[in-house]
């Protein structure tokens, strides 16, 4: 049986869909933990606004979600299978996840959980702040260990093979060698 090596195309595009996948959970479950931190220091009774009883279950809540708003990227929107250009990849990454906050208001609406807007609020803006920010730096290092670029030929001639090819290494964020 043949030995398959890290640089292999479908091992490149595996390390690179769980690297992608594992650091927008990261930006996703770390906002909630950052949110808390900054609050619990800055908000006036914070114990009283964030009762820990009912934070459990929210933070259940929020990891669950993390995990079906990555399985949403890679199986329906396949984000980490395809290379998709930036705008269109953050429009969807966007509507996503303010889908999946109203989501998760509406969950902790009908649970009639107490907690202060506050908290919500930043959890979610720093959730939209983080999971792109986390993709980009993640793209960027995978670029970096030769692990996120792709192999590609353009066939063609003329003036639209010269656009083609001026277009593709412009963007190095896609990861195309041509």
């Amino acid at each position: 049986m043949r030995k398959q090596r890290i640089y292999d195309p479908f091992y490149k595009n595996m390390i690179c869909s769980i690297f992608l996948a594992f650091s927008d959970l990261l930006g996703f479950v770390i906002s909630l933990y950052l949110s808390l931190g900054i609050l619990s220091f800055s908000m006036t009774n914070f114990s009283e606004r964030v009762p820990d009883d009912q934070v459990a279950s929210w933070i259940i809540l929020h990891w669950l979600l993390g995990l079906c708003c990555v399985a949403w990227y890679g199986i329906r929107l396949r984000h980490y299978f395809y290379r998709k250009t930036f705008w269109f990849e953050l429009k969807e990454i966007l509507r996503t996840l303010i889908i999946f906050a109203v989501i998760e208001m509406a969950v902790m609406a009908f649970a009639k959980w107490y907690f202060s807007r506050y908290v919500w609020l930043l959890t979610w803006v720093l959730v939209i702040i983080l999971v792109p920010l986390l993709r980009i730096a993640t793209k960027i290092i995978l670029n970096k260990l030769g692990l996120w670029l792709r192999e590609t030929w353009i066939i063609g001639s003329g003036k639209m093979q010269g656009k083609h090819i001026k277009r593709y290494t412009a963007r190095r964020i896609w990861g195309w060698v041509l």
